[in-house]
């Protein structure tokens, strides 16, 4: 029974995986990519120019670095046609964040659903769960980018990349809070 918990909290986390992206630090150039959840008719290789101009963006704002970009769409098509939730009177949102990191040769990007209810203003307030989830996905990327090598294959690094993905889950779900349980 406790198994089959386990097994249903790593596919609940697998399923707001979205995207990887492995990019070269300079020009962009998409070198490994691992989709989960991309819409059909997306080019996910923009993602390296997307990821370069936060990276852009940053250098004239501060030191240049980004590690956390979260999107935002309101479900329901214009202003006007946004649903409303009786209960919190809050528009019904999906988010998505984009977790980077880089090196001088790479910049990693991963893209993964949020839940709707975390409150980006007030950290305090956020389940536990989410902050847990978004501190395991911290530690994906960045392994990530220290074992990525052009030397490599990307077949061989996809085999990689998913023993430290379920190395990662499996440490997410046996983190214990107050009931011993993560719900995520």
């Amino acid at each position: 029974m406790m198994e089959r918990k386990k097994n249903k909290k790593a596919d609940e986390v697998r399923s707001k995986l979205r995207l990887l992206s492995i990019c070269d630090a300079e020009d962009g150039a998409v070198l490994f990519e691992k989709v989960w959840k991309w819409l059909k008719d997306r080019d996910s290789s923009i993602v390296g120019n997307l990821v370069r101009s936060f990276f852009q963006i940053a250098k004239q704002l501060d030191h240049g670095m980004v590690s956390r970009v979260v999107f935002e769409h309101e479900v329901g098509g214009s202003q006007t046609e946004v649903q409303f939730d009786s209960a919190t009177k809050t528009s019904s949102i999906q988010r998505m964040q984009m977790l980077c990191t880089r090196n001088d040769y790479v910049v990693v990007s991963l893209f993964f659903d949020m839940d709707p209810k975390t409150n980006l203003e007030d950290h305090e307030s956020n389940p536990e769960n989410e902050e847990s989830i978004h501190n395991a996905m911290r530690q994906y990327v960045e392994q990530a980018r220290e074992l990525y090598s052009r030397r490599v294959s990307d077949a061989q690094f996809d085999r990689t990349l998913n023993v430290l993905l379920n190395r990662t889950i499996r440490a997410l779900i046996t983190t214990t809070t107050e009931d011993n349980v993560l719900f995520i």
